[in-house]
């Protein structure tokens, strides 16, 4: 295709990826575009700036300089910028720390008050169905992670529950994402990386959970675990006891008792119940009395016999089954995606 750069252009690349190492710090990827690129350039790539330290090829090879088309690592970064992120060369570095600093308070403006959302505006919002969100600030050692990361969690959930992703940037956790997570009620997520000392500290005091992952499978676990305890359980109705009416008495004051034998389970006074007649539900009431021989009794075991009533019901007829249900409260799980 016969492509051509300018050699003579003021250097400027893409940031293919960038990560944190334990050794040399923030480690930026660069793919040079124009220009030439060399130790000691100040820099600005997307917001953050730096100044080239050290700067290596593919191999490892210590370089001094870089043309276009070459692929290079490059020390000296304040920070860790995203994958796609313009790299350009300055004059001098103030001027590269300057610009940075503006970027960042600019962006410090998009929390405004009045969008964030405290503990109790949160409770607020999930008694009253508006919301029922899990919020994530999410860190990790490279952008290509925090991107993996943010696209899975992102795709969890369904239309009750889901995660919104507040903050999603490569490096170490620290204490501004601690305070974001404070005011928002979030939950940090750390892939490969730390907090540091003081992050952990101010994490303590502002009761800020933080997780650490070197497996991203374990993080999304985890997450789905927390949404899924946000969904509303499930009341199911589970029959406890079941009874058989085998005689049926006029009682003294009108109305009919049901003469009763206890098949399985207890049956108690005030329970739920349900009348059965030929597999047909015919009553759903409740326990009014229970009685052994003359005994008012409060409850009655398997393979006992009783005599009942049920407010509201009287129409018993021998044969009749009655079951005795409860609810029980089953957590519920997402479904798979």
């Amino acid at each position: 295709m016969e492509l051509e750069a300018d050699v003579a252009a003021r250097g400027s690349g893409v940031v293919i990826e960038s990560r944190i190492d334990k050794g040399r710090g923030p480690v930026i990827t660069l793919l040079v575009n124009e220009g030439m690129v060399l130790i000691g350039d100040a820099f600005l790539a997307g917001s953050v700036a730096g100044k080239i330290r050290a700067m290596t090829d593919e191999k490892g090879s210590e370089l001094k300089e870089a043309f276009p088309s070459d692929a290079v690592e490059i020390i000296g970064c304040e920070g860790v910028p995203e994958g796609g992120d313009a790299l350009a060369v300055v004059p001098e570095y103030k001027l590269a720390r300057q610009i940075s600093d503006d970027i960042a308070s600019a962006e410090k403006g998009v929390f405004r008050e009045e969008d964030v959302f405290s503990l109790d505006d949160w409770f607020n919002q999930l008694k009253e169905g508006e919301k029922n969100e899990l919020y994530l600030i999410l860190k990790a050692d490279v952008a290509g992670s925090v991107e993996a990361l943010k696209d899975a969690v992102e795709s969890l959930g369904n239309e009750e529950v889901g995660t919104k992703v507040l903050h999603a940037v490569p490096g170490t956790i620290s204490e501004n994402d601690v305070l974001l997570a404070s005011a928002s009620q979030a939950i940090i997520i750390g892939f490969h990386v730390a907090a540091d000392a003081k992050a952990k500290k101010l994490a303590e005091r502002e009761g800020v959970e933080i997780r650490l992952y070197t497996v991203i499978y374990e993080a999304i676990a985890d997450v789905t675990a927390a949404l899924e305890g946000l969904l509303e359980p499930e009341i199911v109705l589970e029959t406890t006891a079941e009874i058989e009416v085998r005689q049926v008495f006029a009682a003294p004051r009108g109305g009919r008792i049901a003469g009763c034998f206890v098949k399985t389970g207890r049956v108690y006074r005030n329970a739920r119940v349900k009348v059965i007649r030929e597999e047909e539900e015919l009553y759903e009431g409740t326990i009014a009395s229970l009685r052994r021989f003359s005994d008012d009794v409060r409850e009655v075991n398997q393979g006992l016999e009783c005599g009942l009533t049920i407010e509201g019901f009287s129409e018993f007829k021998t044969g009749d089954v009655i079951e005795v249900v409860e609810e029980r409260k089953v957590a519920r799980r997402l479904s798979p995606a």
